[in-house]
């Protein structure tokens, strides 16, 4: 059996330290270190899943007005006085393997949370994965990119119940007949003038 030398072991360290200080990207996508920086990036105007739910509820389609559900049995909203900003966070169910698995109405660019254990995020656009995060932790505030998405998984790293304080929906992204009708709103103001 062969062990790392010092050195590989050194330059190892050196690129994942980068990983977690760093803006990271991987495709289309980038890591956030802030909630700022990842807010920025998908244009703002983002939304709270906060899973205060006032009571232990299993989370399925609460957040529909916000145009996230998500699937039966993968997430429980809990109260919680020593970990959530809040008060309320999110469990990973344990009937659905420890994913929290989150279908989009409209496209998205990016995903933010507060998490408050480790995570591997799976992004899908149509049923195809198109990322794949490295073991998120505390210090990753979003992912966002240019390539859209409609359903995020956050798998739990240890295999068990894990918890997330909040998860945050960027502006959805409007289709084409929706900005004709914004454009034709623009114009209509414009003239006026």
């Amino acid at each position: 059996m062969s062990h790392p030398s010092v050195s590989s072991i050194i330059v190892w360290s050196a690129t994942s330290l980068c990983t977690f200080a760093c803006s990271t990207a991987s495709a289309s996508f980038t890591l956030h270190s802030s909630y700022s920086s990842w807010s920025a990036a998908v244009g703002g105007g983002d939304a709270t899943i906060d899973f205060n739910l006032g009571s232990i509820t299993p989370v399925t389609t609460q957040y529909q007005s916000l145009g996230v559900t998500f699937a039966p049995f993968s997430a429980t909203a809990f109260p919680s006085s020593t970990v959530a900003s809040d008060g309320w966070l999110a469990v990973t169910g344990f009937l659905a393997e420890h994913k929290m698995t989150l279908t989009y109405a409209t496209p998205q660019v990016g995903i933010g949370f507060d998490l408050i254990q480790s995570f591997f995020v799976d992004l899908y656009f149509q049923g195809t994965l198109i990322y794949s995060s490295p073991e998120l932790n505390a210090l990753v505030h979003g992912i966002s990119g240019t390539q859209t998405f409609d359903k995020a998984v956050l798998r739990s790293v240890t295999g068990d119940t894990s918890k997330v304080d909040n998860i945050y929906v960027a502006n959805p992204i409007p289709g084409p007949a929706s900005a004709a009708l914004l454009a034709a709103i623009g114009l209509g103001r414009r003239r006026r003038r």
